[in-house]
């Protein structure tokens, strides 16, 4: 039995143990894992258990560099090389990052003496010459960096790439596009696995096309040639951070915005948290309308910045792009909320101004919107003719007829916006004058609407100078003078609108029968029976499916005491409307003949 127990302890512990190791083993393979498939951010959260569990391994060390150093976290991958060198000291590969790294953080005397250091210790490999060349590139010393450009071309012969590199980047650097170009050709034709080369000659095309006026064919020549060579690099190597995020960068500042956002997505992908490379996918998405998309990554960009403590100088503009994507998402309460903070910081932009007006109006704050539009119409007079007329109509169509009116007044008075709608507007402000209901119970506020009225009955005489055939604003005028009670003047006016109304009744159709309607019933209202029956009689011949004339002429002969007309008109509705209880009842009442 104690046997058989010793045996399990044993066995245990060897599971235990078994599991330990494997544990301690799974943060190195997960570093080695994500390093071999480029996927540096995830690599970079595995360092330290890489560490902990090889701590002598100089090599790891190494790698964990190269992973600081492609996520741009130079002193980290500086310890890391530093920290291979204690281990294995005065090894010139090692040097050569140390030599690097310090170049990136631009401690040149530093990595000029590592590297000096690193060809003392092999004078025949020329790798230390050209990184010692591209240190002094990056120091602005040109010409040292020729002389070491030169030794490694010694060294290498006409058959190796490198040096041709070397060249092209010095060239690059400065600027000089098209030597850089002819270095990088020929070291790809050696060698076509050199991505970074491929990646700046492909940025070469970039710049020499935008150096060539727009248009011409050589500048198309060379935009095509520049992504191809774009795809050929993120096909030869699809975890290649950098090409895409150059590719997407060169396109964006060409304005290809839905192309560059296609590249930089991928960036995204392989560097999540890289705050730079996500904004300018967020500005991307949104010119190409993208806006569900450019929502999300302006707030990925927000909260990276918030993170990071950078990026502060775009906030600004990631809140304007984010209101607007709100705005054009329908989002309104959110678009306000942004527009009120970019408002309240600084001068706000008059389409953004206009935007926050609009989100106001959708979700029916009319009174801020007004207030907004007040403001922008104020700021700029001169692009506002268009704003106040449809503001105006859109308070009409609320019957908020008294800010409606003001729009449309302070479209009139704008010496900016005289133009063909003058003679609506005039109209639209009568019309908004004399159905604002307002209270007129008092002498004091009696007199008041009477001045209204007449205010009314002056800016339709103006529109009707300047257009005689805007029959709705004769018939406005009718109605402003039957108020008035004015009431021959009203009939006069109707008649008119009639008559000319019926030289094109398709037309002027709805002012026509507005204006049989009005005319008759002044008449009826003042017992004018002889002309009412006349008036009628008209009004029947373009309306015969009408009841109204009927009803009056029926009534008018009843009153005239003319039986025989009288039950003839009755009968007349009882055919259109046979459930007409009225006619039923005085065809019985006046005894008519069946």
């Amino acid at each position: 039995m104690k046997q058989i127990v010793g045996a399990f302890t044993l066995i245990l512990i060897s599971m235990i143990i078994g599991a330990n190791s494997l544990n301690a083993q799974s943060a190195k393979d997960n570093f080695q894992k994500y390093y071999n498939e480029k996927d540096y951010e995830k690599a970079a959260q595995n360092i330290n258990g890489a560490i902990a569990e090889s701590p002598k391994d100089w090599n790891l060390y190494l790698q964990c560099g190269d992973v600081y150093f492609e996520i741009e976290k130079y002193n980290d991958a500086l310890k890391m090389y530093l920290k291979a060198d204690d281990i294995h000291s005065s090894k010139p590969d090692i040097m050569k990052k140390v030599g690097r790294a310090l170049t990136a953080l631009k401690r040149f005397p530093e990595a000029v003496k590592v590297l000096k250091q690193a060809i003392k210790e092999n004078d025949k490999d020329m790798t230390s010459f050209l990184e010692l060349a591209q240190t002094y590139a990056e120091a602005d010393s040109n010409n040292q960096a020729e002389i070491q450009i030169n030794r490694a071309k010694e060294l290498a012969g006409t058959k190796v790439a490198e040096p041709y590199v070397a060249s092209g980047n010095l060239l690059f650097k400065q600027g000089i596009y098209e030597l850089a170009k002819d270095n990088y050709e020929p070291a790809l034709a050696i060698n076509p696995n050199l991505i970074d080369a491929r990646i700046k000659l492909a940025i070469c095309y970039q710049k020499l096309a935008n150096q060539t006026p727009p248009g011409d064919d050589l500048a198309n020549t060379l935009f095509s040639r520049s992504l191809q060579q774009w795809d050929m690099v993120t096909k030869q190597d699809p975890k290649n951070a950098k090409a895409w995020y150059e590719k997407g960068k060169i396109l964006f500042f060409s304005h290809r915005y839905s192309i560059a956002a296609d590249a930089l997505q991928e960036f995204v992908k392989i560097r999540p948290s890289a705050a730079l490379g996500r904004w300018y996918l967020a500005q991307c998405l949104y010119e190409s309308k993208r806006y569900d998309s450019a929502v999300i990554n302006i707030n990925m960009t927000l909260s990276l910045a918030d993170t990071t403590n950078k990026m502060d100088s775009v906030r600004g503009t990631a809140d304007i792009l984010l209101a607007r994507s709100y705005n054009n998402l329908n989002k309104h309460e959110q678009a306000i909320e942004l527009f009120t903070k970019i408002k309240k910081a600084s001068k706000i932009e008059k389409d953004d101004l206009k935007r926050m007006m609009m989100s106001y109006f959708a979700v029916k704050d009319t009174n801020n919107a007004v207030e907004i539009a007040n403001e922008y119409i104020t700021g700029y007079p001169k692009e506002t003719c268009d704003l106040s007329y449809k503001i105006g109509r859109l308070q009409m169509a609320r019957k908020q007829y008294s800010v409606a009116m003001k729009f449309f007044e302070r479209r009139l008075n704008n010496p900016e916006c005289k133009d063909s709608l003058t003679a609506t507007l005039q109209y639209y402000v009568a019309y908004c004058i004399l159905f604002d209901t307002k209270p007129d119970s008092t002498e004091e506020q009696k007199a008041s609407r009477t001045k209204e009225l007449d205010i009314a009955a002056s800016y339709l005489s103006k529109s009707l100078a300047l257009d005689s055939m805007r029959l709705g604003a004769k018939v406005l005028l009718g109605d402003i003078y039957a108020k008035q009670d004015k009431k021959e003047l009203s009939e006069e006016v109707f008649a008119q609108v009639i008559e000319t109304a019926k030289r094109d009744t398709v037309k002027f159709n709805t002012e026509l029968i507005n204006s049989f309607k009005k005319l008759t019933g002044l008449l009826y209202g003042r017992k004018a029976y002889e002309q009412l029956i006349k008036v009628c009689s008209n009004y029947s011949e373009y309306y015969p499916n009408d009841v109204l004339p009927l009803i009056y002429s029926a009534y008018s002969y009843q009153t005239k005491k003319n039986t025989e007309e009288a039950c003839r008109f009755y009968k007349k509705i009882l055919k259109l409307d046979k459930s007409n209880a009225a006619a039923k009842q005085n065809i019985k009442a006046l005894r008519c003949p069946e």
